[in-house]
């Protein structure tokens, strides 16, 4: 008796076939599902996803936070599961600065020192400003003994990490192009259907993986959403 699970591809809702399943972070991509198959019909016992390394955890639908909060796993039947949702925490590298709602920071403008030429000729100095970045501990000590109402921003790793009620300040994105993220098809079978009181259940055994693609719209997109969730652009009144 064989195991035969498909599709080898990813069949996504939308009509997409792709192989190896390339998507998008922070992007709803349906549904990936597998269905196994034997060569006796009714053998299967049960079909089941889970992230590799991790183990079945019980129940239809289990999120595996570690591995990624967006993303569900759901058994469907015996013969079929099923991921759902969107990759939220696959990408860590971009750093995120925010302070909460509702609270006032004071930023550091760096400067750089530029000649000023006149004629082929330098007659001085200018301050360019370079742009804005946090405080060091020393400088916000500084600034908060002036004005005791401000807080220090917080810098967090991930998306994902970031708490609710936050304005966000700035960010620097996540270089990575691609993250590869693979998860387990584990199902459970009787060989000899003929005598399932003695005959042992079997285990078979596939890996899939899911390419998670990253682009910097991609995080334009979460921070717009999240600031559309928190911090909502309220129209002015015209009439005052």
């Amino acid at each position: 008796m064989s195991i035969t699970v498909s599709p080898s591809q990813f069949n996504l809702d939308r009509g997409i076939m792709l192989q190896h399943g390339k998507i998008m972070r922070h992007t709803d991509f349906g549904s990936y599902s597998c269905f196994a198959n034997t060569n006796s019909g009714d053998d299967i016992i049960y079909c089941r996803m889970y992230p590799t390394g991790e183990s079945y955890q019980g129940g239809q639908e289990t999120i595996f936070s570690d591995w990624d909060s967006g993303i569900t796993f759901r058994v469907n039947s015996n013969k079929s599961s099923s991921i759902i949702g969107e990759f939220k925490d696959q990408f860590g590298g971009e750093a995120i600065t925010h302070i909460p709602k509702g609270k006032t920071t004071r930023m550091f403008m760096e400067y750089e020192t530029v000649p000023v030429i006149e004629d082929g000729v330098q007659v001085g100095t200018k301050e360019v400003p370079q742009g804005e970045r946090p405080m060091t501990d020393s400088e916000f000590a500084s600034a908060k003994a002036k004005n005791p109402e401000i807080v220090k921003p917080t810098v967090t790793n991930g998306t994902a990490n970031v708490p609710p009620n936050q304005e966000i300040l700035g960010f620097t994105a996540d270089s990575t192009n691609r993250v590869d993220a693979e998860f387990t098809i584990e199902v459970g079978y009787y060989e000899n259907s003929d005598d399932q009181a003695v005959d042992p259940i079997r285990i078979h055994y596939e890996t899939r993986h899911i390419s998670v693609h990253n682009d910097l719209d991609s995080l334009l997109n979460w921070i717009n959403n999240y600031m559309d969730t928190y911090s909502p652009f309220v129209p002015p009144n015209p009439e005052g």
